[in-house]
This record gives structure tokens, sequence and C-alpha cells, in this order.
């Protein structure tokens, strides 16, 4: 904290006052916290989240995958235009949402690099960042109903609403509109 706060003073010598020492002390003792709380989760969740998935049957992950666009759908009726394609190609969407929520454990900063990519793909495709919110909640529900471990739905709830707003953000920084 000290080394931090010390380069910062010397980043800004001019502008630095006690107000700023006062807010990056805040901000410190903040992040501090929020990491203590979450320190050794990961790997919990990882495993929790791995069980699930592995243990759905082909007839579980068909119903899922289902459900899932139903559910989207009736939160979002917009989101109907961007999923014009067959039921083979949503099923591997599906499937693929569902696989990247454990390579956001497994290997998150390869998983960061590839979301970057799909993201550039939805500005070519114009899908709307405000569809995200909606289909994460979606996916979130209907996983949570093949479910009662609490740990696993968390875990699916985090990477999938991380990997959402990685990719809006890729998405409002990469369009040129």
């Amino acid at each position: 904290k000290a080394v931090m706060l010390a380069s910062l003073r010397s980043l800004v010598p001019k502008d630095w006052s006690g107000a700023h020492e006062v807010a990056w002390s805040w901000l410190w003792e903040n992040v501090e916290r929020m990491l203590k709380v979450n320190l050794g989760k990961p790997a919990v969740n990882q495993k929790a989240l791995n069980k699930l998935i592995m243990g759905f049957d082909s007839s579980t992950r068909a119903t899922i995958r289902r459900e899932q666009y139903s559910a989207f759908f009736e939160l979002a009726p917009a989101g109907q235009e961007h999923f014009k394609q067959s039921a083979t190609r949503l099923d591997f969407i599906a499937d693929q949402i569902i696989a990247l929520t454990m390579d956001m454990y497994k290997d998150p900063v390869k998983l960061v690099t590839d979301l970057s990519a799909i993201g550039l793909r939805h500005v070519g495709y114009g899908i709307p960042p405000e569809l995200f919110g909606p289909f994460v909640s979606a996916s979130v529900k209907v996983i949570g109903d093949f479910t009662e471990d609490e740990t696993a739905k968390e875990a699916y709830r985090w990477s999938l609403g991380l990997m959402s707003r990685i990719l809006m953000r890729v998405i409002s920084e990469g369009s040129t509109i």
C-alpha cells in the first residue's frame, strides 16, 4: 500500500493533496476487503461448477438449451431478431456458453482473449449490449432450476456475468457507431 501510494504521489506531485491520499486509502481498503472475502472461492466455485455441468446428461443439456432461449426471448423479445439461426447452431452457442463459464475458472487469461474476439464478432453482427443482461438472467435462472447447490449457482452466475461484462465492454469500445 505504501509503495503504491508513494508511486501515485510521484506521478502527480503538483496536484496531489490530502484528499487524494484519503481517497486512495479508501479505495485500497475496499479492494483489500473484497479480495479477502473472495480469497479461495475460485477453486471451490470451479469444482462445484464442473461437478454440476459434467453431471448433466444429454437430455438435460437439451432441456437447458431450449429453456434458456425461451426464458431469454420472454425477457427480451428483441433478442429473437438476433438468433435467427438453425436449432443446431443455437444448441452449439448454448453449449459454448456453458463451456466458457468453466473456462473462466480454468484459464481466465486465455478466455479474456477469446472473449475479445467474440465481442468484435458481435459488433459485426450488430448485437446490442442491452441484450446481455436479460440473456445472463435467463441463463442463470434456468441453470439454477437444475441444481440445489448454491455454490454451483453462484459460480455459474459470477462467471457468466463477468463474461457478459467483458463482451459488453468490447462491443462498446469496438463499435464505430
